[in-house]
């Protein structure tokens, strides 16, 4: 009897043990990053976080594993702390194994990621906040054009100027396209992204010349991709 008692509280779904032993806070330099960590933050993702933090504050801590002193989560917020003067950094520790600490840096957020998303409802929310902090806002103005496009995408076409037609594209996007052009290729994995790499590259929604669909255009001359960098990076 017993040992059915035992069983049945193993499998029990509800029994989330408690890994968090404590909190504080700690200078970022001292905290050491996770050899294994596989997130890479460009540029963008790190003036946002940083104009986010200016704008609402301290709301998540740095989750830092006690017995092996390695940052799980909050890799960037610890970066951006160092880079930016921040002496103190709120820090929650927990009691992990190496292989739950793991575990835990694959899924932590991860998980959130696959989350979606009620386009209504986050327009309502976005309609009701004002930004201060420039970078934050510049968040804000992607993630609206994300959902705007989403809501509405002949909308997008007909502003663009494509609604038809058989013109072909001066670059066709094509397997081929590099016999006979050198090219970089940069890719994005979420929408946010995109929508940040079409508005700094100035991508327009172009005519396809096999059919009479409409995409991104995916193919910038490197003329026109220096005026727009050399634009960006001067201000103008």
């Amino acid at each position: 009897m017993a040992e059915e008692e035992s069983e049945q509280k193993t499998e029990n779904p509800s029994r989330v043990p408690m890994k968090i032993i404590g909190y504080e806070d700690v200078d970022p330099s001292t905290l050491a990053a996770h050899p294994q960590n596989w997130r890479v933050h460009p540029q963008h993702q790190n003036e946002a976080m940083l104009g986010v933090m200016r704008e609402v504050g301290w709301i998540d801590p740095v989750t830092v594993n006690k017995n092996t002193g390695v940052v799980v989560d909050g890799h960037m917020r610890v970066a951006l702390a160092i880079r930016n003067g921040i002496d103190k950094v709120p820090v929650v520790y927990v009691d992990l194994t190496e292989d739950e600490e793991r575990k835990a840096l694959i899924t932590f957020n991860t998980v959130s990621d696959m989350g979606k998303t009620d386009p209504d409802m986050l327009s309502d929310l976005l309609d009701g906040v004002d930004w201060q902090d420039a970078a934050a806002g510049e968040l804000a103005d992607a993630i609206a054009d994300s959902i705007s496009r989403e809501l509405n995408p002949e909308a997008e076409g007909e502003e663009n100027g494509m609604t038809g037609g058989d013109e072909d594209c001066e670059f066709p996007i094509s397997p081929k396209l590099g016999e006979k052009y050198d090219y970089a290729l940069i890719y994005t994995t979420n929408e946010i992204d995109y929508t940040y790499l079409c508005t700094a590259l100035g991508l327009v929604k172009e005519q396809s010349y096999k059919s009479s669909a409409v995409g991104h255009g995916r193919v910038v001359p490197f003329e026109k991709f220096r005026q727009l960098w050399e634009a960006r990076r001067s201000g103008g």
